[in-house]
């Protein structure tokens, strides 16, 4: 198996040659490595990259300045391999990073874009936080949408959906498009909890941008994100009764969090619909403190900004709803008194969030871009 690594490049010859060296330090499979110059305009930058004679790396040159997106999308023209990692220069991959990824890659038919873990403790070195993270072997845990800065995706997804989206040009919100993309196919965003690339973050955007520019940017890419693919909601689900059929619920909960939204589980109990995603939270309560938890958590919410609050509650506990009734809660939240047990609940379910989520406003927002470029 081979890989093909895109990495394209706007000057900062530094942060380039420290990937380029932590890449073959690293990288034990065989892989290419496509770099695409924006148009760079520091002489350090194009010397280094003109003094490059490396039968695995390639060299192509944008006669302008066109941005990350269509760089990525010249990189992947040139590319044919079974697997393709797109990566920013602002990083430094660790022993074994490529295997661990398309190790899980492989696991499942419908995984079809991974990332590496990309945070860690300032104090703790990269090589000793990579090495720690060598216990996670062959696990990983689904997430909303791959994160920019190294992802790897297979041939088979990029056959289907194609490149980045141009209308994203020159960046920000490319790589949430093209996981919505990914997912609405069939495949799903993972991240690799054994794998570790460490990031700069915001280095490659703001090489061009100054921080105005920038925030510019990120708003008007977010506001097309919306308008194509919605605003994602939060979601509480309060399960106080067993559930028989926990696949079904499990069907409806990753359905709706592969559709971005955030999923708050209060339960009685750890006989649930267990979902390991990244944007499920569980919570258990005790029985005796249960709808004081509940009207406490539901009530505090409340008092938060727009982009922290509370869309709608679904739950299974007529007491509990009546409570909320009784405090007015109804008229600030939507609240469902829901049978989680009856036939075609996931897909009612479903069909209700899409209603909620189509009757909100595209303008003002809280989807949180937790890393840059």
């Amino acid at each position: 198996m081979s890989c093909d690594i895109i990495i394209p490049v706007f000057n900062q010859d530094k942060y380039t040659k420290e990937c380029l060296a932590s890449i073959k330090a690293n990288t034990d499979i065989d892989y290419r490595i496509i770099f695409v110059d924006d148009n760079s305009n520091d002489a350090d930058t194009v010397k280094f990259l003109g003094a490059i004679s490396d039968k695995n790396i390639k060299i192509l040159r944008n006669e302008q300045n066109l941005g990350w997106v269509k760089s990525v999308n010249r990189g992947l023209e040139e590319s044919g391999a079974e697997y393709v990692c797109i990566m920013n220069n602002d990083t430094i991959v660790s022993g074994g990073w490529l295997p661990e990824m398309i190790a899980v890659a492989e696991k499942e038919a419908d995984i079809g874009l991974v990332n590496p873990e990309w945070e860690k403790p300032e104090k703790i070195s990269i090589s000793d936080y990579a090495a720690g993270r060598k216990r996670f072997r062959g696990e990983y845990i689904e997430t909303d949408w791959v994160r920019g800065f190294c992802f790897l995706v297979k041939r088979e997804v990029l056959n289907k959906i194609g490149g980045l989206d141009e209308a994203y040009s020159p960046g920000c919100f490319d790589d949430c498009d093209f996981s919505m993309r990914a997912i609405k196919e069939g495949f799903r965003c993972v991240r690799a909890k054994a794998a570790y690339v460490y990031h700069y973050r915001n280095i490659s955007y703001k090489a061009i941008l100054k921080d105005k520019r920038w925030n510019e940017l990120l708003e008007a890419k977010k506001q097309l994100f919306y308008r194509r693919w919605g605003r994602p909601l939060r979601l509480v689900f309060i399960f106080t009764e067993k559930i028989v059929d926990k696949k079904v619920a499990e069907d409806m909960l990753y359905s709706l969090a592969r559709k971005q939204h955030h999923l708050y589980i209060w339960a009685l109990s750890k006989d649930v619909p267990l979902v390991e995603h990244t944007n499920v939270r569980i919570n258990f309560f005790p029985k005796v403190f249960f709808s004081l938890f509940a009207t406490f958590g539901l009530l505090n919410n409340l008092g938060r900004n727009i982009a922290k609050k509370y869309n709608a509650i679904f739950l299974n506990e007529s007491g509990i709803f009546r409570l909320f009734l009784l405090l007015g809660l109804d008229k600030k939240i939507n609240i469902f008194l829901r049978d989680f047990n009856s036939i075609g609940i996931g897909t009612d379910i479903i069909k209700q969030v899409e209603n909620i989520k189509n009757e909100r406003k595209i303008d003002g927002g809280y989807f949180n871009q937790r890393r840059g470029r």
